[in-house]
């Protein structure tokens, strides 16, 4: 396998048969999962164009630009069998810029999330020319990847709606054209590593676990509102507080470093994937109360590494976990989290792990081998 990162040097002439262009104009959280993962498990000839994680939106509005110029500034412009990239690549704008210079590769696109349903805290808010990029994204693809049927259908669902607000000359049937090429397909998650970390000896008061995006869209204060209930009636526990933080941070979370300071295990961002892999093996319970999720990968990891899933019925969750781990309101979040600190020792002695591990790369491997060469 050869893999070259056309982000830290200019390719060499000439491609091999079966010659991937990986384009990442995010190169962070889920997406860098999936390339690392792509590089590592599928034998096909990987380069890589990258830019780093942040400012998403200059990102979604100059990635085109900058990844063309990269490629045309080479004396030798090398040619692909195919183009992967995820949807915060403008594609449509990328392909007209970079003309035949890289071939006639076939073309993937990769939802992680999507901008037509994105949620923003004031939809006055919202940008439409994302929601146009990642349309005009997805009819220039070949073939259309969604992590999940919630990220799916949500996009297709909110297509004829949200260009029904332009004023005149509205294209036709572009959900249909886009579902046609469409699939499902998970981002597989790294259970290797996860296997490769001892769980520890778990005893005394249980561990619940936040590994979430500290952003308003993860609902944080419905979750401290319940834990700050749960501490009130003198319930035993401790809390691990994961996830990482932006310029931005919700203040439920410098009130609860305050107020849970007592019982607080591990609180902000983990670098170290080791040590991150380590906190969630030593966590009995996580919780999300997201309003917001196309898939979950921090809360299937949790669940894999031992933790008994606690998420809400709605969202991706619904495709994912049984219903018998799905809460409707707060008041029954507070009942099963009350629930599981008081039989701690069987909520220890259950087996959540077989959920998420169906989404590992010994499982998922063969279906991504299949998209990169439907024919073989």
């Amino acid at each position: 396998m050869v893999n070259r990162d056309l982000s830290e040097q200019p390719p060499e002439p000439g491609c091999d048969s079966n010659a991937v262009l990986l384009l990442e104009p995010y190169y962070g959280g889920s997406h860098r999962m999936l390339i690392e993962g792509l590089r590592e498990h599928i034998p096909l000839r990987f380069e890589l164009l990258t830019l780093p994680p942040r400012k998403w939106k200059w990102r979604m509005r100059g990635a085109a630009m900058t990844f063309s110029d990269r490629l045309l500034r080479t004396t030798t412009c090398p040619t692909f069998d195919t183009v992967f990239c995820s949807s915060y690549l403008n594609l449509a704008e990328f392909l007209g810029l970079i003309g035949a210079r890289i071939g006639r590769p076939r073309t993937i696109v990769y939802f992680h999330e999507n901008q037509l349903t994105y949620p923003v805290r004031d939809e006055n808010e919202r940008d439409y020319h994302f929601g146009i990029t990642n349309i005009t994204t997805a009819l220039a693809a070949h073939v259309v990847v969604f992590n999940s049927e919630y990220n799916r259908k949500s996009f297709l669902d909110t297509i004829p709606p949200f260009l029904g607000r332009m004023p005149d000359h509205q294209p036709e049937q572009v959900k249909e054209r886009i579902e046609a090429k469409s699939l499902i397909l998970p981002p597989p998650l790294d259970l290797a590593a996860l296997d490769a970390v001892t769980p520890p000896a778990k005893t005394g008061p249980p561990v619940i676990l936040w590994n979430h995006r500290w952003e308003y869209d993860k609902n944080p204060d419905e979750f401290f509102h319940v834990i700050a209930q749960i501490a009130t009636q003198g319930y035993p526990f401790r809390l691990s507080v994961l996830g990482q933080s932006f310029s931005e941070v919700p203040r439920a979370f410098n009130a609860a470093q305050r107020d849970f300071s007592d019982r607080i295990l591990r609180f902000g961002f983990e670098e170290d994937r080791t040590r991150y892999l380590e906190a969630l093996r030593e966590a009995d319970i996580v919780v999300s109360t997201a309003h917001h999720e196309y898939f979950g990968i921090a809360l299937l990891e949790a669940t894999y590494a031992g933790c008994y899933p606690i998420v809400p019925d709605r969202l991706v969750y619904r495709e994912i976990f049984p219903e018998r781990l799905r809460y409707r309101t707060t008041a029954q979040l507070r009942d099963r989290l009350i629930s599981a600190i008081c039989s701690i020792e069987n909520v220890r002695s259950n087996d959540h792990r077989r959920i998420a591990a169906r989404f590992g790369w010994d499982r998922l491997r063969s279906q991504y081998a299949d998209l990169f060469c439907p024919e073989a």
